[in-house]
C-alpha cells in the first residue's frame, strides 16, 4: 500500500495491484489522458508474450520503451515502463489509446 500511495493511487487498486501480483491478472488501466493510457502491470517486463498473441511484436527499444507494430510499414504503439515500481508493480504507459485490457 505504501508505494500505491507513493505514485498518487491508494486502497481502491490495492484489490486489483494484488491480482497482478500473484499473476492472475497481466495489468488493469489507471487512468487515460490524450491517448496516453497509464496502467499497473507486472514489474518483469511480460508483455511481449502478451502482445504476440495478438499479432504485436516488438520492433524497436530505445531504453524503456518498446515500439510495437503488426505490419511492417508502421508502429502501432508504445509501451514505456516508468520509474515507479516495486516488487509487487511497474506503472505503464501506452499512447494510441491503446490500453492493457485490449490484450
Amino acid at each position: 500500500m505504501k508505494y500505491l500511495k507513493e505514485y498518487g493511487y491508494g486502497i481502491k487498486e490495492l484489490p486489483r495491484t494484488t491480482m497482478v501480483y500473484f499473476h492472475l491478472s497481466k495489468g488493469f488501466t489507471v487512468g487515460e489522458t490524450n491517448g496516453v493510457s497509464t496502467f499497473i502491470g507486472r514489474h518483469n517486463y511480460i508483455y511481449d508474450r502478451v502482445f504476440e498473441k495478438k499479432g504485436y511484436y516488438e520492433y524497436d527499444r530505445m531504453g524503456l520503451a518498446g515500439y510495437y507494430k503488426n505490419d511492417e510499414y508502421n508502429y502501432n504503439f508504445i509501451i514505456h515502463s516508468t520509474d515507479y515500481w516495486c516488487h509487487w508493480f511497474r506503472i505503464y504507459q501506452m499512447n494510441n489509446y491503446y490500453t492493457i485490457e485490449e490484450f
